[in-house]
């Protein structure tokens, strides 16, 4: 496996970390044995080394012709005969976290999504999962389909594959993945396959404390308190907000980036506090641009700059594909699902859900309680799913939504230092975690 290189070096040269835990293929989809005897009439299956999803291996390729019509169900996959690829699933896999990789000519008309099917011989008896293409729906309109022409897909099913009959992993002779069409093929079409796969259980249930903005609270209180649980977190700077009444300076930003703990991740939120519905993608994307200019000018070396965190978490599809053209590696929005915290595919630079990262389904608000976070961050750690922990300014007793007192901090940060002793989960900053992930190289803890 490979890995970009880094855009502005750490502060000390250290061995990327390794990638493991990586998605098991259980029908591979470089190897055509299992995919091109169990094929719809009139589609043809090939391998195209030119359009590779994954360590270099190439693609599986179906060409659809022309006149297909709406509603048909596109098929691929194994008949399971003599001499053809039968499905290998993971010993003891509790059928979940199933994930492929889809890419298509015509993403238009394949919104519907896919299907995994894997059964005996005679389909008596079997497994089956749906991934429908507008899952992934974001806050700022129709520019937020992750599902596009020329472009991968790679959508990610919590839920345990449902079954039919007694299927057991004995029996499992075939196996096939289905597209169906919501509209006619008006001309050729193409579909790629990259990957077909189980991702594995996380190591760690992982935590990510992260605070928008640049309070000075940060500096004035939280940050000693992180030191003393020895607890890493990452902030996400506005930079015109830098120096204004109620915020850090640039001066201190870089004293706390350069303390001897490294526990503390600098990221870029924006140049100017205004969301990508009113600035436009373009615009949007020019201004982070300067913000992590500026962030570099102000001394910030490494990878922070290049995480983002979506103001008001509104977020374009547009706007990624720019921000991962101008070297963004990731960017974190507002709400839960389990499946945003699977980031076992990051790897391979081509899964776009590393634009839209999960945040806990409480945050750190005026009116929230330690129990209610606590809950949150269970509820995370129960789905394996990675999750970030989001608040803002620090205070003693909050007047705004932005706000968290001081008293639910203080328990957190030591609830969480408790688990993290008792080796029930580890807290990480945003560099690090994406460092460790995708075998980049950070110096953040």
């Amino acid at each position: 496996m490979t890995s970009p290189c880094h855009d502005a070096p750490p502060r000390f040269s250290m061995p990327p970390p390794p990638v493991t835990n990586t998605p098991l293929e259980f029908m591979p989809t470089h190897d055509l044995s299992f995919w091109d005897s169990d094929v719809s009439p009139g589609c043809t299956v090939s391998l195209d080394a030119a359009m590779s999803f994954k360590d270099g291996y190439p693609s599986l390729r179906v060409d659809l012709p022309a006149g297909l019509p709406a509603g048909t169900v596109v098929r691929v996959g194994t008949s399971g005969a003599t001499g053809k690829g039968q499905p290998r699933i993971p010993f003891g896999w509790d059928l979940r976290r199933f994930s492929f990789a889809l890419r298509s000519t015509n993403a238009a008309i394949m919104q519907i999504g896919g299907m995994i099917y894997l059964g005996d011989s005679e389909w008596s008896n079997y497994w089956y999962g749906a991934l429908n293409a507008l899952h992934y729906g974001g806050s700022a309109g129709a520019d937020t389909v992750m599902f596009i022409d020329n472009e991968w897909w790679v959508p990610k099913l919590d839920a345990p594959l449902d079954c039919e009959g007694v299927p057991t992993a004995a029996t499992l002779a075939r196996g096939k993945f289905t597209v169906q069409l919501s509209a006619a093929t008006t001309q050729p079409e193409t579909i790629w396959l990259g990957m077909f796969a189980a991702l594995p259980k996380r190591t760690l249930p992982t935590v990510i404390l992260s605070f928008d903005d640049g309070f000075a609270s940060w500096d004035t209180y939280l940050m000693e308190r992180l030191k003393y649980y020895g607890l890493p977190a990452s902030f996400a700077i506005v930079t015109s907000l830098l120096g204004q009444p109620d915020y850090m300076s640039a001066e201190r930003m870089k004293v706390r980036f350069d303390d001897p703990s490294r526990l503390f991740d600098f990221i870029l939120h924006q140049s100017v506090h205004d969301n990508v519905v009113v600035q436009g993608s373009a615009n949007y994307v020019t201004a982070l641009q300067v913000g992590r200019d500026q962030m570099r000018t102000a001394g910030i070396s490494g990878d922070g700059p290049s995480h983002h965190a979506w103001v008001e978490s509104l977020w374009t599809d547009t706007a990624i594909d720019a921000m991962r053209k101008a070297g963004f590696l990731s960017a974190r929005a507002a709400g839960y699902t389990a499946e945003s915290g699977f980031d076992q595919v990051f790897f391979t630079g081509k899964d776009k859900a590393a634009f839209i990262l999960n945040t806990a389904s409480v945050s750190l608000t005026n009116d929230v309680t330690f129990a209610q976070v606590q809950t949150a961050i269970e509820e995370a750690v129960g789905n394996d799913s990675f999750v970030f922990v989001n608040g803002h300014d620090i205070v003693r007793t909050p007047e705004s939504t932005y706000q968290t007192s001081y008293a639910v901090i203080d328990e957190l940060l030591a609830w969480l230092a408790g688990q993290v002793a008792a080796g029930a989960l580890q807290v990480v900053s945003h560099s690090r975690w994406f460092a460790d992930t995708t075998g980049r190289v950070t110096d953040r803890r």
